[in-house]
């Protein structure tokens, strides 16, 4: 299966129902993170230090050698603590029967690191080769915060009621609320 690269906007939609992987340092996640991710840290703080140092003062190469040599010993682990996730999440979420036995591998994960570079493409083909149905985000987290900052320019529909206590406010809400179901529900009856 091929791994698949998706907006901010189309990962934030599958990640209602599907887990979310951070590859990030455990710096990086502890710092900010996409709401309900799951840290699964390709390399340590220092590990990323190292790859990091690598890249900028010796070559991008050198650097993959680096981050090879960390990825490695991991890997085993890293495929058994998201087959963990998901059997943790199945039994949160779902009843499981033989009818509806879907496997672990079947499962679709989301994966993404700082940029949507290199560690969220090891870790993905990595997921990918042993099975699961990976998405990864254009962009990485950078782009999830830069959609994040834009949604507070945007124009909400924000009504404020307010009053003194026992003016009636809950009263007025709850009309208002009722109100609108009734208009929302007459609405579809008249639609052809």
């Amino acid at each position: 299966m091929a791994i698949r690269r998706i907006t901010v906007d189309e990962f934030l939609l599958l990640a209602k129902e599907n887990p979310v992987l951070d590859v990030r340092s455990p710096a990086e996640f502890k710092h900010a993170h996409i709401p309900g991710a799951y840290s699964l840290p390709l390399f340590s703080d220092e590990e990323r230090k190292i790859v990091g140092t690598a890249y900028k003062q010796e070559s991008q190469q050198k650097a993959i050698k680096f981050g090879l040599d960390f990825f490695g010993v991991k890997m085993v682990k890293m495929v058994e603590e998201v087959e963990t996730l998901i059997e943790v999440r199945s039994k949160k979420y779902e009843v499981r029967t033989e009818e509806n036995f879907v496997p672990r591998t079947s499962y679709i994960i989301l994966v993404h690191c700082w940029r949507g570079g290199m560690r969220s493409a090891g870790v993905a083909w990595l997921l990918d080769l042993y099975g699961f149905s990976v998405y990864t985000l254009v962009g990485g987290y950078k782009a999830y915060r830069n959609w994040a900052i834009k949604q507070f320019e945007k124009e909400y529909p924000i009504k404020i009621l307010g009053g003194y206590t026992g003016s009636g406010k809950n009263r007025s809400a709850a009309c208002t609320c009722e109100r609108k179901r009734i208009c929302d529900r007459s609405r579809k009856i008249s639609e052809p």
